[in-house]
């Protein structure tokens, strides 16, 4: 998998045209906060092809206002947390299955982290080929640099 990382001082447009070549984008709460949609916003591109949108995060985070939640590509948003919170919170996942909003589930390493290798697996075995790491995400070690 081919892993680009997001330059801080990107343009608006250079952020488009990267999000326009990649599979997935991938972020956290703190992203999540600037009300960015997470998709790609230009007229000429095909919508049925926007990349998936990751969210990493404690489910304990989640905000139903947000717009990867609310929007129409929410279908094409996916949740990323640790398997135990996934577990032990059956009321957020109903939530998030209503929305649309699919959720993969990550094991949690002894330092608190998520798995950086089970999330790469899994997005392999999805067939995903390009991930966009939006921001450093705190969450992963391996992509909070």
């Amino acid at each position: 998998m081919e892993i680009i990382k997001l330059k801080p001082d990107s343009t608006y447009e250079e952020t488009q045209k990267l999000r326009a070549s990649v599979d997935c984008l991938i972020f956290d709460k703190k992203k999540l906060a600037t009300k960015d949609s997470f998709m790609v916003d230009d007229e000429n591109f095909d919508i049925r092809k926007q990349p998936l949108r990751l969210a990493v995060m404690s489910l304990h985070d989640l905000d139903s206002t947000w717009n990867i939640l609310t929007d129409r590509f929410r279908r094409n948003t996916m949740i990323i947390a640790p398997d135990d919170e996934v577990r032990d919170n059956p009321e957020i996942v109903q939530f998030l299955e209503s929305q649309g909003v699919a959720l993969l589930m990550t094991k949690r390493l002894e330092n608190g982290k998520l798995s950086y290798d089970g999330l790469v697996r899994s997005l392999t075995s999805l067939r995903f080929n390009t991930l966009l790491v939006e921001d450093k995400i705190d969450m992963i070690e391996e992509l909070s640099i």
